[in-house]
């Protein structure tokens, strides 16, 4: 009986997955990243949404934006770090899923020791740190190439300020558990 919010959450989540709802958010006081598949959607406040689709077709407004070769190589760059960062919150959930469910294997068995915790919190503790390290990398990574991108492309100035120095520092604090 204990299992069936367990039971639930999961088919929540399934349900969820369903909608029409992005597969990854980096939302940031400067606005949002989302994921839809292989399409990145921006979105900030007084401007009209951009997608970036894996080609590096920009679009504002549904309409496409010319760019130049250089600016499509970072589109395409910009939209492989946002699929990096959602490939990561990925292995993130599933590692944490294998603990869990190892955890209920050994509560279920009776072989969860004091021991046996102690060990798979420290090994917890180890992953979320490398993943959570390593997310913030990612958004760095993305940062750059918004970076570059504003100053490159006056259409996607707008957009340029999503990811901030400020959310990376809070980001690399909160993996260091500060």
């Amino acid at each position: 009986m204990k299992y069936q919010r367990t039971i639930l959450l999961l088919a929540l989540m399934v349900a969820v997955t369903a909608c029409n709802m992005p597969s990854t958010t980096i939302s940031n006081g400067g606005g949002k990243i989302m994921l839809y598949g292989d399409v990145v959607k921006l979105s900030v406040d007084g401007s009209p949404d951009a997608t970036i689709n894996t080609a590096g077709d920009l679009t504002i407004d549904d309409k496409p934006v010319s760019t130049t070769p250089s600016q499509k190589g970072l589109l395409i760059l910009y939209a492989q770090s946002v699929k990096a960062v959602h490939d990561q919150a990925l292995a993130l959930g599933s590692a944490g899923a294998k603990i869990g469910l190892a955890a209920l294997k050994n509560k279920l068995s009776g072989d969860d020791s004091d021991a046996a915790k102690k060990q798979r919190d420290n090994q917890a503790s180890q992953q979320a740190h490398d993943f959570t390290s390593k997310l913030c990398q990612d958004q760095a990574d993305i940062k750059v190439v918004q970076d570059q991108l504003a100053s490159q492309l006056p259409a996607f100035k707008p957009y340029g300020s999503i990811l901030r120095d400020k959310d990376l520092a809070d980001c690399r604090k909160d993996a260091n558990g500060n």
